[in-house]
């Protein structure tokens, strides 16, 4: 089932682009070939004081392979970037990028990774019809294997596994991401409509353990404590119709509809596959000079439509939520607010959460050379029942910014991210972690 929908997902792609490219006049080939190439190199050398996410010691007479508490390591990262612009008409632009990520754990060699990371963005414009397809494409190259963590004072329940899953322990493992999509606005007058097409897919590639504290046959587990990570994915297709209220603002009002999808995970009966509908409204532009907004917001409807575990409600709503603000009060000032909420099958057990990220940054230019920033970031995950799940990360966060020229820069950064999970007896979901680094960027 899982190699079918991938399938479908990569056939549906491809035919989109066809289709694309066939729309486009003859005569537009004809302009001449405008190709662009460029290539950089990043050096990234960080330290992170807690690897794995774990404060408190675990308890190793439950879990013996459990993960070491407060282990800390240098990092160090080095990207080469190539990146190809092509604009041969106005109806046909194509920007390729590829950029391998090289990281090393210096304490940890088994965290290394590289992170293979990729980009088509397509568009143009076809008379007076503008129209667009980016897609994005991730493969970690890493470890395969999760990581064992300890258990509760609780019998039988797990205790270490970090909030909201670890994902940056989540992030290092081997697997696949691809996010694509494609959308085209019509115009009529001062109103215009706009299809849009959304997918998602995430193919974790480590190896699954049955997790519990017993085997099916009452023999004690030798893998209690390992995490397990869960496929998914989701489609989603839709139309906007708004109107133009002055040439740098539009209001819309928008439907989506659409499917998610969750893989199995090996000792569990239950899937939460479903089917969504999203009635939505939103603004988009820059309705005073010195604001830009990106804001959609709307009811989530699902439908479960796969088997699930008898205390989940089947059929539920929950808020969706995309908005960025950007204000620029001054010439050499820039504030960011971003409010991002969706539920989503979660990627650590077969079950539904809701994933929601507050997040402000500010940014002051002094000159043509330096730049400091600084933000705060609050992320929950909030887990529906009957899993008992609510976990809160912040995360303060500083950098300073210098640019040599149009080829050299660096920025030193810092943030520091603290837990407060709603779930008692489970300390080891609590966590602290401080991560520094200096990034070097060279473009040639």
């Amino acid at each position: 089932m899982k190699s079918r929908i991938h399938t479908d997902r990569c056939l549906l792609s491809c035919a989109l682009a066809a289709l694309s490219l066939a729309a486009l006049p003859v005569d537009a080939w004809e302009v001449a070939t405008n190709l662009t190439v460029k290539t950089e190199l990043s050096a990234k050398e960080a330290y992170d004081s807690n690897v794995y996410l774990q404060d408190h010691k675990p308890d190793t007479d439950a879990v013996p392979r459990a993960v070491r508490p407060d282990q800390d390591s240098f990092v160090t990262s080095v990207t080469p970037k190539f990146s190809l612009d092509w604009k041969p008409c106005s109806a046909f632009t194509a920007a390729v990028s590829y950029a391998p990520e090289v990281t090393f754990y210096h304490a940890e060699s088994s965290e290394d990774y590289v992170a293979h990371r990729g980009a088509i963005n397509l568009r143009g414009e076809v008379g007076d019809v503008p129209w667009e397809m980016p897609h994005s494409i991730t493969f970690i190259d890493g470890n395969r294997k999760g990581l064992y963590y300890g258990v509760s004072s609780l019998p039988g329940q797990l205790d270490g596994v970090p909030a909201i899953g670890g994902i940056p322990v989540r992030d290092r493992r081997e697997q696949f991401v691809y996010r694509g999509g494609f959308k085209t606005t019509w115009s009529l007058g001062a109103f215009f409509i706009r299809p849009v097409f959304a997918a998602y897919v995430h193919d974790f590639q480590t190896k699954q353990k049955r997790n519990g504290r017993l085997l099916p046959d009452g023999a004690p587990n030798p893998d209690w404590g390992y995490e397990n990570y869960v496929d998914r994915s989701a489609l989603n297709y839709g139309l906007d119709m708004g109107w133009s209220v002055q040439a740098r603002t539009k209001l819309y009002a928008g439907y989506r509809y659409g499917n998610e999808f969750e893989g199995t995970m090996v000792g569990s009966l239950y899937r939460y596959d479903a089917q969504v509908h999203r009635p939505l409204v939103g603004i988009e532009g820059k309705p005073v000079s010195w604001l830009t907004a990106d804001v959609s917001i709307g009811p989530d409807i699902h439908n479960t439509t796969s088997r699930h575990d008898p205390a989940f409600d089947p059929d539920y709503t929950a808020l969706w939520v995309d908005a960025v603000v950007t204000l620029t009060p001054t010439a050499k000032d820039s504030i960011a607010l971003i409010w991002r909420q969706n539920t989503q099958p979660a990627f650590s057990s077969p079950s539904i959460y809701e994933d929601t990220v507050y997040e402000g940054t500010v940014r002051h230019r002094f000159d043509n050379q330096w730049s400091v920033g600084g933000g705060f970031r609050a992320y929950l995950g909030d887990w529906h029942d009957p899993v008992i799940r609510r976990d809160w990360i912040f995360t303060p966060s500083a950098s300073v910014t210098y640019r040599h020229d149009a080829h050299l820069s660096a920025e030193a950064s810092y943030s520091y991210d603290w837990v407060d999970s709603r779930v008692p007896n489970t300390k080891g979901r609590e966590f602290t972690r401080h991560l520094a680094w200096l990034a070097v960027k060279y473009a040639f």
